[in-house]
């Protein structure tokens, strides 16, 4: 393996800012295309009960009745 050249803490600091910006700016264009926003869009729709509170909702329903 290579040895990594360190960066002084000057230069990291403004690498890192670099890459911030890069992943703010690739998050914008992703959400123009839309690509996230569809990612997320499905999990909503999804009628997901878990178990344990399928277990809740019966109770209320046996209740109810």
């Amino acid at each position: 393996m290579r040895k990594k050249k360190m960066l002084n803490p000057k230069q990291k600091e403004l690498h890192n800012k670099m890459m911030k910006s890069k992943q703010k700016q690739l998050h914008k264009e992703q959400l123009e295309v839309g690509k996230i926003g569809e990612i997320r869009e499905p999990r909503r729709e999804r009628d997901v009960i878990h178990r344990h509170c399928e277990r809740r909702m019966r109770k209320k329903m046996l209740k109810l009745l």
